[in-house]
């Protein structure tokens, strides 16, 4: 059986989010950031590392299947101030952004992105008033931009990230 037979046949109800533990999972988050498909789209994993070391335990999860850890994930409300300075101002007030990963490579294209992030989302939509999330992904990361496009975000801005470069922002409207 094929790994997106697998995930088929387990299950949205096999895929869930858990709360991100230290140091339990430190070093399988350190070897994910190292990792070259990880590292090549997430940069530098120390800096990476240290912000979700800083992530509120609310704000942050371990994508799971079952019990295994595959990937992580986590969402804020952005500051105001430094979307305004990348270009990113039109971006919806109280418009929540994400960031993911699948750090098991094998669950890599397989859907799982669709998943979880149907799962966050309904998760938002019970505790926040948001009307909008939003992703930004480099505009080279092909793979990242159709997963995200198959979970409803649309292609918003085109923006320059210092540190990251080209990059788009996506966006999915959230029915209020």
């Amino acid at each position: 059986m094929s790994d997106r037979e697998q995930l088929s046949a387990i299950g949205k109800e096999a895929v869930g989010l858990e709360r991100v533990v230290w140091p339990r999972h430190q070093n399988l988050l350190t070897a994910w950031l190292n990792s070259d498909d990880v590292k090549r789209w997430w940069l530098d994993p120390a800096e990476r590392l240290n912000e979700i070391r800083a992530t509120p335990e609310t704000d942050h999860a371990m994508i799971m299947i079952g019990e295994v850890p595959v990937g992580y994930i986590r969402w804020e409300l952005p500051d105001r101030g430094v979307l305004a300075s990348v270009g990113l101002g039109e971006v919806p007030d109280g418009a929540i952004d994400i960031d993911l990963f699948i750090g098991e490579s094998q669950w890599r294209g397989k859907g799982l992105a669709n998943i979880v992030l149907d799962i966050l989302i309904d998760r938002l939509l019970r505790q926040t008033k948001a009307p909008a999330v939003g992703l930004c992904t480099s505009v080279n990361n092909h793979a990242a931009i159709r997963a995200f496009e198959k979970a409803g975000f649309e292609k918003s801005i085109r923006f320059e990230a210092k540190t990251f470069g080209p990059m788009w922002f996506m966006m999915r409207e959230l029915p209020r």
